[in-house]
């Protein structure tokens, strides 16, 4: 019943700080869409397809079971974007109970057990992942069926590890579900290494220990192991890449991640390093600690099951070194998504580290001092974690409650039709192109058919590096052709050249309508994230998309706009390099 009420009162508190308190930072992007696709196709067909046809890329698949959840949702809510949205809250608010629990296994660890001490601890954890940094948060508002939902699944794996350690039964069954999480979503791969060793050390005395739990991690394991001999390890090259191509451009990369993740506030960043390097000091000295914190001012570590150290404390300290480290690699030139997996672990630390200092203030200088330390901790926190803006009302969230035609998308089953025909999983024409249009063809709605036509179109710039000859494949419809155009226009940021691929002049202005359109939309996200604000009403026309989806809905949104201000893409990072975009803003803005 604890564990029901903190899901509850976590779900309450963060919808509150995130979408009404926040929203600014809400934002609607063509992949999460894709979800609802799923969803949609789900629920008209159930699943005929290969699961690998629903995953958006080589190595996600968790966005299938992302996907399902949105079923439940739809069927419970309606289609709309905050049903979407709600899937990714509820699995980040279970992450934010898992975070809690590791919390109180540590502060157990550590000897910190007065009641004043563990509600300060529990009250800074609270404060810290309500009010956390813009890029957490907005990621954490982002239903892809990836990060937020990876470091959700990373932060429940330690807590339910925990759990088994503390209570002395066995890890094996946590072992079975970590093999599964790597299946769903490939962020489970950060935490294996540091629960392996935390087993290899429990059985230290005793190595046929270790047999049972990799038995268990191999049989949770066998949905990948089976992915990865289909695939040829496709998806962990596909990361291999990603991650060789990032590290070129460590150190640069890697700091400037870190300070976007702090909002640039040296005091914020200080405090981190500061609650990580006490972490690493408490575990390293923790066989040396023999006293009550609350006695004599030196932390009694409790934890006997690995050599008298704190376990809890050790695991989380490793995930968060090991993050870190990983980012450095994986960090592109700006903000990265991968950034989200190391925020729990920093929550944590910092809040023990608040519990700490109010213990020793007690333990030097008597209760009521502990009292004032812990209101003044409290206080700080509020400081350090102050929002960027906050923008209270229920218009945005009413605004994703009617928004039905952005909730589903199916522009990226074109990727996965095209997967299965290089697979030799099924053959419904004599090329890969044929094939996916066939089978967009088979989806459940009119506009689902269009925007699947379109991704045909996306994927071959995208994917293929290719480009159109002249005309849409012959076989295609005069809507198929239109939406084929106009998808063949998008994930361009602004470069709209290739839009004179076409001699149709009716298609290269639909393909350049897109264009306008997605960078009038990436330009709405950073300008959000800098001034709390979305962009005015275009003055520019917009192409209308031709069909009823993502782009249809971006684009309403746009034109009917009451309020707002000129672009402000400063802080576009990676990948979303909007420079090119810059004539589009001068016309319209």
């Amino acid at each position: 019943m604890r564990r029901v009420a903190e899901f509850a009162g976590f779900a309450v508190l963060l919808f509150i700080t995130r979408f009404i308190a926040r929203a600014h930072l809400i934002q609607q992007m063509d992949q999460e869409c894709f979800i609802g696709g799923v969803a949609v196709e789900v629920l008209a067909h159930g699943i005929r397809f290969p699961l690998l046809v629903y995953a958006p890329n080589e190595y996600d698949n968790g966005s299938f079971f992302s996907g399902l959840l949105a079923a439940v949702s739809f069927t419970l809510l309606g289609r709309n974007v905050l049903a979407l949205k709600l899937v990714t809250h509820l699995i980040s608010t279970a992450g934010a109970v898992a975070t809690l629990s590791l919390l109180r296994d540590a502060l157990t660890e550590m000897g910190l057990t007065s009641r004043r001490i563990r509600w300060i601890a529990t009250a800074v954890l609270v404060v810290v992942l309500a009010l956390a940094p813009r890029p957490v948060t907005v990621f954490s508002l982002i239903a892809v069926g990836n990060h937020a939902e990876g470091a959700a699944i990373d932060t429940i794996l330690l807590a339910l590890f925990s759990r088994r350690v503390h209570a002395r039964a066995r890890t094996a069954p946590v072992w079975a579900l970590v093999g599964l999480a790597l299946y769903l979503n490939k962020g489970t791969f950060l935490v294996i290494p540091v629960l392996g060793a935390a087993e290899i050390a429990l059985a230290w005395r005793s190595p046929r220990q270790v047999m049972a739990p990799l038995a268990c991690f191999i049989l949770g394991a066998i949905p990948e192991l089976l992915v990865i001999a289909q695939r040829h390890a496709m998806g962990w090259a596909t990361m291999l890449v990603k991650g060789e191509r990032n590290s070129q451009a460590f150190p640069y990369a890697f700091f400037q991640t870190l300070l976007l993740l702090g909002e640039y506030r040296v005091e914020l960043l200080a405090a981190w390093g500061v609650a990580l390097a006490a972490g690493v000091a408490w575990f390293v000295r923790s066989h040396e600690q023999s006293h009550p914190a609350e006695a004599g001012g030196i932390v009694k570590f409790s934890a006997r099951s690995v050599g008298g150290r704190p376990f809890t404390l050790g695991i989380v300290t490793a995930v968060a070194l090991l993050q870190l480290i990983l980012l450095s690699v994986m960090a592109r030139s700006g903000l990265d998504a991968y950034v989200i997996y190391v925020y729990p672990s920093l929550a944590i630390l910092f809040s023990l580290l608040v519990a700490r200092v109010c213990a020793s203030a007690r333990a030097r200088w008597g209760e009521r001092t502990e009292i004032w330390a812990g209101i003044a901790a409290i206080l700080i926190t509020l400081v350090l974690y102050r929002p960027d803006a906050l923008t209270w009302g229920l218009p945005k969230v009413t605004a994703l409650w009617r928004n039905h035609a952005g909730a589903v998308c199916s522009w990226r089953f074109a990727e996965g039709f095209e997967r299965e025909y290089d697979y030799h999983l099924a053959s419904l024409g004599p090329s890969r192109e044929q094939h996916a249009i066939q089978r967009c063809r088979s989806l459940s709605e009119a506009d689902q058919i269009l925007d699947c036509i379109g991704g045909i179109a996306r994927e071959l710039h995208w994917r293929h590096q290719g480009q159109v000859d002249g005309a849409p494949p012959a076989e295609l419809s005069a809507a198929e052709r239109r939406a084929y155009a106009y998808d063949y226009g998008t994930h361009r940021k602004g470069k709209s050249e290739a839009c004179s691929d076409f001699r149709s002049p009716e298609l290269a202005t639909m393909c350049a309508g897109a264009v306008q359109t997605e960078c009038l939309l990436y330009a709405d996200i950073y300008t959000r994230l800098v001034s709390a604000q979305g962009l005015a009403r275009p003055r520019c026309p917009l192409v209308e998309p031709p069909m009823n989806g993502f782009w249809a809905a971006t684009r309403l949104d746009l034109l009917t706009r009451t309020g707002g201000t000129r672009a402000n893409a400063k802080l576009a990072w990676g990948d979303d390099d909007l420079r090119n975009c810059k004539p589009v803003l001068d016309e319209c803005y």
